[in-house]
């Protein structure tokens, strides 16, 4: 297993595909923050009563409060990239046929998965820090900018955390697609549309129905923002349904990873990769 392990992490960052996503995923997530900030600094904050006051003239902890959100807002949307991400490492093995040379050099298939899934976790936690990292930089910028203050609170580590967690579990379900479908583009054009339409429609048309307002909190796109916040009450009717704990937002994550990766390596076990 060691071995192996070791063998996918020097198959990425010999390429130089690492590093142009991790350069992708710092500016996107920069830009989204940059712009949420801004909006905040220009609409100023919105009080219980409706009424907007100067952002800066609003209390201190709630000020902390939504500049905390606009560190994370960037989450909602990288969670495609980093699915993307995952896409792409596996994928990438059927398009340029070095999945065969993988199984032989690692003949027992689960290994060789387990080490690729086992070294997605280390690839996939790495990338959500930075689209962490470029968000903190792009909220802070536009912060000094408008002379806001950036500071988001001594509770921040968490919820960052949590992000972070959550888009892993996304390049795990991205990973996994590719794993069963075998084939990275036709993985993207599926898992991308099924995850816009989960993200948006489809909460929408269950919480449409009184006997499914309870299954919206296991969709991918409510347990990633119940995991982050789970105080959330304006995504999607979320507040509707009963919320989940973090660990049990993580669970279905890794729940939703798993129904496309245990096929898929049940599949792949058992077919020729040639």
């Amino acid at each position: 297993m060691i071995p192996a392990f070791r063998s996918e992490l020097r198959k990425l960052f010999t390429t130089r595909l690492w590093w142009i996503l991790a350069l992708v995923a710092f500016l996107l997530s920069a830009l989204l923050a940059f712009a949420n900030v801004w909006a905040l600094a220009t609409q100023g904050y919105i009080t219980p009563e409706g009424n907007a006051t100067p952002f800066d003239q609003a209390p201190v902890d709630l000020q902390q409060e939504a500049i905390r959100g606009a560190y994370l807002f960037p989450t909602r949307f990288v969670t495609l990239l980093t699915m993307t991400i995952g896409v792409v490492l596996m994928g990438q093995e059927y398009r340029h046929k070095t999945i065969t040379g993988t199984f032989l050099a690692t003949p027992n298939r689960w290994v060789a998965i387990a080490a690729k899934a086992l070294s997605l976790v280390v690839i996939g936690f790495g990338y959500a820090l930075v689209c962490l990292l470029g968000a903190v930089a792009g909220g802070a910028l536009m912060a000094a900018i408008k002379g806001i203050s950036a500071n988001p609170g001594a509770d921040v580590a968490r919820p960052l955390l949590m992000a972070a967690l959550m888009l892993t579990c996304w390049a795990l379900i991205g990973f996994g697609g590719a794993l069963l479908l075998r084939n990275q583009i036709l993985a993207l054009v599926i898992l991308l549309p099924l995850t816009l339409i989960g993200s948006t429609a489809l909460p929408l048309i269950l919480l449409g129905f009184e006997w499914s307002n309870d299954l919206v909190r296991f969709l991918p796109s409510s347990a990633s923002v119940l995991m982050t916040d789970p105080a959330e009450e304006t995504f999607m009717g979320i507040a509707q349904a009963k919320t989940l704990s973090w660990w049990q937002a993580l669970l279905v994550l890794l729940g939703w990873a798993g129904i496309f990766t245990v096929p898929g390596a049940i599949v792949t076990d058992r077919r020729d990769v040639t």
